[in-house]
């Protein structure tokens, strides 16, 4: 199995990144194959010309190719304005791969633990996306995690990894 890890915002100084690096801690080790993007190679404001694997420069394509040979995905989604941190709805639009998210575990964490009305626009954007993209075989998990970065909950975070792996597609 192997899990991509999504940080869901490029501001330098994050917090989800805290839980971000918890996550790839622990998947390494329980010896399961991961990877971490953090959306800093793809700051350009989407402007009508999509990313592809063709015209990626070669940090996006490593990031993207990470993406497509996951098992899973798992959000780690900070919550700004009781909402989606534009630089992940700007990846989610800029990014224009049919099998990004095909044959997928998707998880959502919430890394801000009053809200997670930014996690369920996230759920609400990838369903549209998947739908868009006609994606088969791809599960969103019901459960998005609220996971405080500064008062970590590793049993919540491995319980999660755990349900992962037994969801598995492959």
């Amino acid at each position: 199995m192997k899990i991509t890890i999504i940080n869901g915002t490029n501001r330098i100084n994050n917090s989800s990144m805290k839980i971000s690096n918890t996550l790839q801690k622990m998947l390494l080790e329980k010896n399961i194959d991961n990877y971490l993007v953090t959306l800093e190679n793809f700051d350009t404001l989407f402007r009508g010309e999509y990313i592809t694997l063709e015209n990626a420069n070669p940090a996006q394509k490593i990031d993207l190719k990470n993406i497509i040979d996951a098992n899973a995905l798992i959000y780690v989604i900070p919550i700004y304005h009781k909402g989606i941190p534009s630089s992940l709805k700007n990846f989610i639009d800029i990014v224009n791969i049919s099998e990004l998210l095909e044959n997928k575990i998707i998880a959502l964490i919430s890394s801000n633990r009053k809200s997670v009305e930014g996690a369920h626009q996230t759920v609400q954007i990838l369903h549209e996306y998947m739908a868009f993209k006609r994606n088969k075989n791809s599960f969103i998990m019901p459960a998005i995690n609220v996971i405080d970065p500064h008062n970590m909950d590793i049993d919540r975070l491995s319980n999660l990894i755990s349900n992962m792996q037994e969801l598995s597609f492959k």
